[in-house]
């Protein structure tokens, strides 16, 4: 009889915590303003970036040595050693780590500055574009649908619950691609959030 009594009690807590515990299209709803963006492959882009500046810089001072062995004004040619001498120090001025910096210091300016809401009517609105969207199941993945657009959008999901929506992405191809964190919390959008959506925001519901 007590086994019987507590396999029923099991029975009733499970039932209870499982029907408690909302669904991913449900957590989903709501209005979500970003929070943070993090390069996944930070570390890697900056490689290149760093690599395809210098390249750049690197052509640039082969063109004024160049022009330099022409010259025979003096004056002229000290104008152009000027020259190169500006772009040796922007050359030496770029590294890995300023562009990693200025990378997540962009990031950081960025939040606060963006958000969207998913409703009901299976519809998304973002800063004023409204696209369709669908969760999969088990709430691994969020794919938005937007008229004009040959490919849909889907995003990973990487945390959902009441407060917290994060995902990854991909943009890009080949070497070019960035992979991308973004993660937003539930609430009202900032005033400089509307201030940039204007009027064109029907249908954008707060909570």
């Amino acid at each position: 009889m007590k086994k019987l009594f507590y396999s029923l009690v099991v029975i009733a807590v499970i039932s209870i915590l499982t029907s408690c515990t909302p669904k991913p299209e449900e957590l989903i709803l709501g209005n979500w303003t970003l929070d943070k963006v993090e390069a996944l492959n930070l570390d890697e882009l900056a490689v290149q970036s760093v690599e395809l500046q210098k390249s750049l810089i690197d052509g640039q001072i082969a063109s004024v040595e160049e022009q330099i062995a022409t010259i025979e004004d003096e004056e002229e040619k000290t104008t152009y050693q000027t020259q190169l001498e500006v772009l040796k120090n922007q050359k030496g001025e770029i590294t890995v780590e300023k562009i990693k910096e200025d990378t997540k210091k962009g990031f950081d300016e960025m939040a606060g500055t963006i958000s969207f809401t998913f409703t009901e009517d299976g519809k998304v609105n973002a800063q004023g574009k409204v696209s369709d969207w669908t969760i999969d199941e088990d709430g691994t993945t969020v794919t938005i649908t937007t008229e004009g657009n040959e490919q849909p959008t889907v995003l990973t999901i990487e945390e959902l619950n009441a407060t917290t929506f994060a995902f990854s992405s991909e943009e890009g191809e080949g070497d070019n691609v960035v992979k991308m964190k973004m993660t937003f919390k539930k609430g009202e959008a900032t005033d400089d959030v509307e201030d940039n959506e204007g009027d064109d925001h029907e249908g954008h519901d707060h909570e």
